[in-house]
Parts: C-alpha cells; structure tokens; sequence
C-alpha cells in the first residue's frame, strides 16, 4: 500500500510543473527511510542551495529513520546534519537504528520544533540515556508534548535519592516545568522507577502515560506523584504471571481508582497469555470474584499485541473486552474502541465472519464500537486510511 501511494504520489508531481508545485509538499511531507544511500540522497536535496522554487526541508513533517545497514558515523552524522534542514518537523521516529545514541551532540542538533520523539533503541544494549542529557533536552524542546525515552534506576529508589533528584531538578539553573509534555510512554520497569522520583509538578499537563511491563508491575508510587491529572492509562501486558486467577487485573483497577480520580478511558494492549490469563473479567455474580473498585472510565482501549489472529484468539479478544459492561462498578463505561489500525484491518479483511455478531451484539447492549480515529463502526466495510502521505525511501 505504501508503494502503491508513493507511486501515485510520483505521478502527481511528473504530469507538470504546476502539478509539481501543489505536490511536492504532499511528498515530502513523511519520509521514511529505511537505505543509507537515500539517507544520503535526502540529505543531498534537501540542502542544496539552488532547489528549484522553494526549500525541501522545511516541507518535511515527520522523519522515520529505519536504515540498518549503515555505518554509526555515517548514521549518526547524516541524520544529525539533515535535521540543520528541516525546522518544521513535528514527529521524528529513531527505531532501532543502528549508530545513532542519545547523548549530548545528537540531542542538540535535534529540532526545537519537534512535538513527538519516538526512540526505539538507544543506542544498544545496556545503553541509557545519561541525567544530565535527558534534563537538558526536555528544556531545549519547549514544543515537545510526547517522548519514549528516559533515565533508568535499576532498583527501587530510596527516599534520600527521591529528594536529591527532586532538589536538583527544581534548583538546577534556569529551572523550568515541562508544561508541554502530555504523553509519556514507558517501556520497562525502570523508567518508571526514575520518573517517579521527580517532582509532581514537573509535568503538570501530562494526561497520557502508557505503562509496558512483563509480570505483575506496581504503579501505585508513580500514580501517586504524577496521576492525579491524567485522563488515559494504557498498559501494554506483555504477559501476566502464569496463574489463572484475574487478580493482576484487579490490583490495575485499585491503583487507578486511588490515584487517577480523572481517569476516562484505559486501553489494553494483550498477548494471548495474559488475555487469557488475567483480561476477562470476573463475573460479579460469582461470590468469590475480588471486589473491583468503582472507575467513572467512558472507554475501553483494546489491542492484541500479535498482528494475526487465530480463530480461537479473535473469539476471546471480543469476550474478553465485553466482559468489561454493564457492571455497576463502571457506570459510564458506554464505547469499546479499537486502538490498533493494523488490528482493524486484520479483523476485516480475515475474520468478518466473527466481526460482524460482535458489532450486532454491541449494538444490541447500546455500547458504541470505534476504531482508532474514534469513528464509529457501524459495519464491516473496507477500511479507510487517512495516513499521512508517506515518501519511503
């Protein structure tokens, strides 16, 4: 599909030169680039002096940078010299990147004007984003709203640590809130165990924190310093402790319900074990269910973590997530939606058959079943992509 758009996209700018002048800002405005040598390229075009008519830089939106094939020096450089060219870029995606790491000379050659940075490999393994560094560059980047990259503590912080963390944030020079940051997303245990250490304030806007985690993860004391704000909570389970028992689940839901008093919608993001394991609620008729605590959620996020799904794993995921209604202890809870594009698709195009009764059947319950824009789906019809053009490289 993406071939298939850049084609058209390359067509549209070939027919003539005023086709050329209104398209070429819809080609360039995502590029993904997954080869050195079109990483070269890029770089070529774009800072060349005598570009026909207008810049290209400053036409490019959002930058995935995919090359695995490349030399660090020539990664780390290119890509940091290519960012002197683009100062309108709003999304900038590093995933596993071979050469390229998050320290002092990469971050600020990194635009200011970047709102979402997504860093998928930092680096190697054992690499961590050093204090310093990290503080430094969320005060650089006052347009920054959501970030994947953080500080990590290998073990639980003591309260002497807390308090010297939090003292030389607040007394360090120039010491500002990052007012702009609304979405978190961390991705082990020790992120978690940084950040919890530092002020409540100090991101007093965010609204947003995805937590990822293998076993049974204790959020109370992030939730207590940084979740009386937030308004969605996504935990991606990457599997629940190999026990039967929905108690995992249940503990989620008293964190939430003591910290989070904002909270309107939770998204879950499955594998089959611990969909299995810990995702269905239990009954409430059942006299030996835990008590869950009450939530004033409006929607449920739901995605499984495998791309294709068997028969068997579709059935469960749609009973799964309805096992979250018509329970007294969440009496907003009316819209199921479907976080994943890629899940969506799959389910339409591979399993309509099962697709169709459960849309039927929420209709019947009067539960509203959206997918990731927040449409409401009403039937099994082809998917509609709105993706932003993509130039891939």
């Amino acid at each position: 599909m993406l071939i298939d758009l850049e084609n058209t996209k390359e067509n549209v700018v070939s027919v003539c030169w005023q086709w050329n002048h209104l398209a070429t800002p819809f080609l360039y405005e995502q590029i993904i680039l997954t080869k050195e040598k079109t990483m070269l390229k890029l770089y070529d075009v774009v800072s060349k002096p005598n570009t026909p008519s207008r810049a290209l830089g400053p036409l490019i939106i959002r930058l995935d940078v995919a090359v695995f094939n490349s030399s660090k020096s020539q990664c780390f450089q290119t890509t940091s010299d290519l960012f002197s060219y683009t100062p309108n870029l709003v999304t900038l995606n590093l995933p596993y990147t071979l050469g390229i790491s998050f320290d002092e000379d990469y971050c600020h050659s990194i635009p200011a004007s970047v709102q979402h940075l997504h860093w998928m490999d930092m680096g190697g393994a054992g690499s961590e984003v050093p204090t310093p560094v990290w503080i430094s560059f969320l005060d650089n980047h006052p347009n920054l709203k959501s970030l994947n990259c953080f500080p990590s503590l290998t073990e639980s912080p003591s309260e002497e640590y807390k308090a010297t963390t939090s003292s030389s944030i607040l007394n360090r020079p120039n010491a500002r809130k990052w007012s702009s940051i609304e979405e978190l997303v961390l991705q082990n245990e020790a992120q978690r165990q940084y950040l919890e250490v530092l002020p409540p304030d100090q991101f007093p806007n965010l609204h947003t924190v995805h937590f990822t985690h293998r076993g049974l993860a204790e959020h109370r004391s992030f939730l207590a310093t940084h979740g009386r704000n937030l308004t969605v909570v996504h935990i991606t389970a990457a599997y629940i402790l190999a026990t039967p028992t929905p108690t995992p689940i249940v503990d989620y839901l008293h964190q939430l319900a003591d910290h989070c008093p904002k909270l309107k919608e939770l998204h879950w993001t499955w594998d089959e074990t611990s969909m299995e394991l810990a995702g269905e609620l239990p009954d409430p008729a059942d006299s030996n269910s835990p008590l869950l605590p009450k939530l004033n959620i409006t929607t449920l996020g739901i995605e499984f973590r495998t791309h294709q799904l068997r028969k068997r794993e579709v059935e469960t995921f749609f009973w799964t997530a309805l096992s979250w209604f018509e329970r007294e202890e969440f009496p907003l809870l009316t819209t199921i939606r479907f976080i994943s594009e890629v899940n969506l698709f799959h389910l339409r195009e591979k399993h309509s058959p099962r697709l169709t009764p459960f849309l039927n059947e929420c209709v019947l319950l009067g539960i509203r079943v959206e997918d990731h824009f927040g449409d409401q789906l009403t039937r099994t019809r082809a998917p509609q992509r709105r993706m932003l053009p993509q130039m891939v490289l």
